[in-house]
């Protein structure tokens, strides 16, 4: 099953490119049980707490200007707030190269490289132009790039993440989802995130207003 619909996925990537120059924010009313997906998603791709009572899922682009923009914010809010849990979510919906950075970091997860990668990925100025580039980096760090060819669950996890922010109804990134991780249909979704914002979104959910 995972084969016949990954094999799809260039096409719905180029349809959700498209809608992403007439995005709107995610209508969250209509996707309760999706966001209960969301919440309950065992996702090992986080920073902070894993326990917190406060939780944001990042949706982002490795070649997203913005969503590098946001990323030592996002570093600083986990310092800042001891009961805050970050979850990044590859979300490739730009160019070809950032679908092939996606999946060397989810194939650096299982090599424990995923957080190092990450921030280098995050770090880096200007856009992946090719999958060179991206290897290049990637085994700087250690990182064995040929299990992306070979590790089919490299596949079902990419899929399972571009099937959830399909199904909420992410256009474009970043698209962050801020929420208290025990009441999901109580989330606010960003699609412009500012830190004041996010930190009085937390301040908001810990009932610190």
């Amino acid at each position: 099953m995972f084969k016949k619909l990954f094999s799809v996925i260039p096409a719905f990537l180029i349809l959700v490119s498209l809608q992403a120059a007439n995005s709107k924010t995610p209508d969250l009313e209509k996707n309760k049980q999706t966001l209960d997906s969301l919440y309950s998603s065992d996702y090992e791709t986080f920073t902070g707490n894993k326990d917190a009572k406060v939780v944001i899922f990042d949706f982002f682009d490795y070649n997203c200007g913005d969503c590098k923009d946001i990323f030592p914010k996002l570093q600083e809010l986990i310092k800042n707030n001891p009961d805050l849990k970050i979850v990044s979510i590859e979300y490739p919906i730009l160019r070809p190269p950032a679908m092939y950075a996606a999946k060397v970091a989810i194939a650096a997860l299982s090599q424990g490289k995923y957080d190092e990668l990450h921030r280098a990925f995050m770090s880096r100025q200007g856009r992946f132009a090719s999958e060179d580039e991206v290897n290049a980096l990637a085994q700087n760090l250690g990182v064995d790039v040929s299990k992306v060819k070979t590790d089919d669950t490299i596949k079902q996890y990419l899929l399972k993440n571009l099937e959830l922010g399909h199904k909420i109804g992410i256009t474009n990134v970043p698209n962050l989802f801020i929420g208290k991780a025990s009441e999901p249909h109580n989330t606010s979704v960003i699609v412009e995130p500012k830190p004041d914002e996010l930190q009085a979104l937390i301040n908001k959910y810990l009932n610190k207003e």
